[in-house]
């Protein structure tokens, strides 16, 4: 049972995708009037579980594509301090 949902949903992106660039045709065209023809990889971003969920076996999956390289970048938070340090 551990990771058949994942799996299931994962498997399901492409159609899910799809869908979401039919019923959106103004924004494909947006995206490929800016999009090189020919592409050097693939970035995947996430954060935490997202990374875990989502980026790193996407990465994975797509590992041994000619021409494209999969990359996974984990985004990386820091806080900066409000105060000068003095007293």
């Amino acid at each position: 049972m551990t990771g058949e949902l994942m799996a299931r949903e994962m498997d399901e992106q492409p159609e899910v995708l799809g869908r979401i660039a039919a019923s959106a045709p103004e924004i494909c065209d947006r995206v490929r009037a800016i999009v090189p023809e020919t592409l050097d990889g693939i970035a995947f971003v996430g954060r935490g579980s997202s990374d875990n969920a989502v980026a790193t076996p996407a990465s994975l999956q797509l590992t041994g594509l000619p021409g494209l390289p999969p990359r996974v970048c984990t985004l990386a938070i820091t806080r900066r301090s409000t105060t000068t340090g003095t007293s």
